[in-house]
């Protein structure tokens, strides 16, 4: 019901609740990795901690364990193959598949009750990008706002990234710009690198010559 979070700003770890917590009731946070399965969960836990989770999800039927696994199994798999390629590189219909796979991971996330907010952030991010990329801004304002939402209870309201991701929810053809904007800086980077070479060359071979 809690993950803890490193506050760039105080520069501290701090504990978050992911949902509404009861007095008296146990503060809880993740110890494995989200997508992983039940077997490998207890696995992780026993090899590292030394202790067998007894938690909801692990207290589960067979068969809801088989579904969940299925599902986190799947998660996986999605993280996977959206990770192997860039997305600046895929023609439309690429594009919008992967704008599928984000989506179906979302979904499963929230079936799954992953609520970890840097976890959630990696695919919303990723969906909202791709629909910025497709030009599809209703699309892009959706994954924007829900992108607000968990940054504001993982990182704060005032932070750089929740106020830059507020800016892109109230348009976010801004981040096409920003884009282009650090393409431009690069681009101007790497010709100031070249002169930089090109004037150490003229030194070194005056050097020689001396």
């Amino acid at each position: 019901n809690c993950c803890t979070v490193w506050n760039e700003l105080s520069n501290r770890l701090e504990v978050y609740a992911l949902k509404r917590v009861e007095q008296g009731e146990e503060l809880t946070i993740e110890y494995t990795g989200p997508f992983e399965t039940f077997k490998s969960r207890q696995t992780t836990l026993m090899t590292n901690w030394g202790f067998r989770c007894e938690c909801e999800l692990c207290k589960c039927t067979p068969e809801e364990r088989r579904k969940s696994d299925g599902n986190r199994a799947e998660l996986s798999r999605l993280e996977f193959s959206l990770a192997m390629g860039v997305y600046e590189e895929r023609n439309e219909k690429e594009l919008n598949a992967a704008k599928e796979k984000v989506t179906r991971m979302d979904l499963l996330m929230t079936l799954e009750g992953v609520l970890e907010p840097n976890v959630r952030l990696v695919t919303i991010t990723d969906a909202f990008e791709l629909a910025v990329m497709l030009r599809d801004w209703k699309l892009a304002k959706h994954w924007a706002q829900k992108g607000v939402e968990l940054l504001e209870r993982a990182r704060g309201p005032k932070h750089p990234h929740t106020l830059r991701m507020k800016r892109y929810m109230k348009d976010p053809q801004k981040a096409l710009q920003d884009q282009l904007a650090r393409m431009k800086d690069m681009l101007k980077a790497r010709v100031d690198l070249d002169k930089l070479n090109d004037a150490v060359k003229k030194f070194l071979e005056a050097e020689k010559k001396a």
